[in-house]
């Protein structure tokens, strides 16, 4: 009747600004989905009906609060490279959309080793197509190691020793989702024969290794250590006897077979003459890397106290988080904490009086990246007097120091704190002479 008579009974209308997204993170995943997107903007709500659209696929919030939702991201079914994702406060109105990208699907062909040994680091080469940098591996309820894909087919994966025997699941994560579709498994045996020592060396070979064998073997001339690449290649080099159970040798150099390469995965074995016949012991795994070149070392001096945290830097190779990572200062080793693949950090020793160290790395004990200058560890600085006594607060002033001990260093500072506010304030220096 024209607006004149309105019945009794009523509904809710909602109205609200439509909400609109500014900003969504990540912009890119899995294609096999199920990690989190986050919208930022403004304008959401959780009622009436909520939801958010990934393509033409209808996904419920995880999370939402006025200025933020969180959606699950749908598998890549369809081989969509990218999808516009929007929200909608009713599932009517929607918010502008944003692009969001597909990694294409990983696929791990091979894992070598698949089995190892218990109580030996873990290094495994995994195959397989569309690897990329970013990528963890997972093995069991380790913590995640960052993986180093050599490209897009080929990726290492290093752990610290697994303790129990058994099946343990690999995962390749992308932050925290999984990008595997299948299960994999690593075996891990307990020792029956002692594995190779260390497990891994130079890939340009001098690496002394012991190896071991359940069966006695008495002195015989033509004992080898008999080295199989997966490639096919086999190289020996000559056995010195350490006892009845264990030689050792020196591993071959790699390079010329094997050029351009940083990692070859291999097994070891004694080759020895028998009653009967040649025979080859039981081989374990063993590998060659490329080990860096040692580029820098900071600082490059320390007191004699020790205690100096001293961050050294590789290149042209990779250092492994191993349990036997160590720094040395002469002959003097001292434990190092891994960085990255060419970055650890080491803590000067205590000397007893100044001394210049060569500092080398090794990450399997036997093998030393060394750097071609010195550390100086100085006896701790004496002041005795200070020149002129005082002066201006407007401008700057000069200020000679004398007393014993003091060192040229390219890092040299003075710091002047107020003895009524304690505040410190440092300022660089300049070495005239060591007094």
């Amino acid at each position: 009747d024209g607006g004149s008579t309105f019945s009794d009974s009523h509904a809710i209308f909602y109205v609200r600004e439509l909400p609109v997204i500014s900003a969504i993170v990540p912009f890119h995943g899995p294609a096999n989905g199920r990690n989190n997107i986050t919208l930022s903007g403004s304008g959401f709500a959780s009622s009436p009906s909520p939801l958010c659209k990934c393509g033409q696929e209808l996904v419920l919030p995880v999370f939402v609060q006025p200025d933020e939702v969180v959606c699950n991201a749908p598998r890549n079914d369809v081989g969509h490279k990218s999808i516009d994702v929007a929200f909608s406060n009713d599932g009517i109105d929607w918010t502008n959309s944003l692009s969001y990208s597909y990694f294409p699907a990983i696929d791990v062909i091979d894992i070598f080793p698949s089995s190892l040994t218990v109580g030996v680091d873990v290094s495994i080469r995994i195959s397989g197509v569309n690897f990329f940098d970013s990528l963890f591996c997972q093995l069991g309820q380790l913590s995640k190691a960052k993986a180093i894909v050599i490209d897009d087919k080929t990726m290492h994966c290093m752990f610290p020793p697994m303790t129990e025997p058994g099946n343990v699941k690999l995962e390749i994560l992308w932050g925290e989702t999984s990008m595997l579709e299948n299960t994999h498994y690593l075996i891990f045996y307990n020792a029956v024969e002692s594995p190779a020592f260390p497990s891994f060396g130079s890939i340009r070979g001098g690496t002394t290794i012991k190896v071991e064998t359940a069966e006695v073997i008495n002195d015989r001339v033509g004992v080898s250590c008999t080295f199989s690449t997966l490639e096919s290649f086999t190289f020996q080099s000559s056995a010195s006897k350490w006892n009845d159970k264990t030689w050792s040798c020196n591993t071959p150099n790699m390079t010329s077979a094997f050029p351009a390469t940083i990692y070859i995965y291999a097994k070891v074995g004694l080759t020895y003459s028998s009653d009967t016949a040649l025979q080859l012991s039981t081989l374990s795994p063993f590998f060659f890397k490329l080990s860096p070149s040692v580029k820098s070392i900071f600082p490059r001096s320390g007191p004699i106290s020790g205690g100096t945290i001293v961050r050294v830097e590789g290149t042209d190779g990779v250092w492994l988080n191993s349990t036997l990572l160590s720094c040395f200062f002469g002959n003097l080793r001292v434990s190092a904490a891994w960085i990255s693949p060419t970055m650890v950090d080491c803590i000067s020793p205590e000397s007893t009086q100044p001394t210049k160290w060569i500092v080398s790395v090794s990450d399997n004990g036997i093998d030393l990246s060394t750097f071609e200058a010195d550390f100086i560890q100085f006896q701790d600085p004496t002041i005795h007097s200070v020149s002129p006594k005082f002066g201006f607060s407007s401008a700057s002033n000069i200020i000679t120091l004398i007393g014993d001990s003091v060192h040229s260093s390219d890092s040299v500072k003075c710091l002047f704190r107020d003895v009524n506010s304690d505040e410190n304030v440092v300022v660089n220096g300049i070495i005239f002479n060591e007094t």
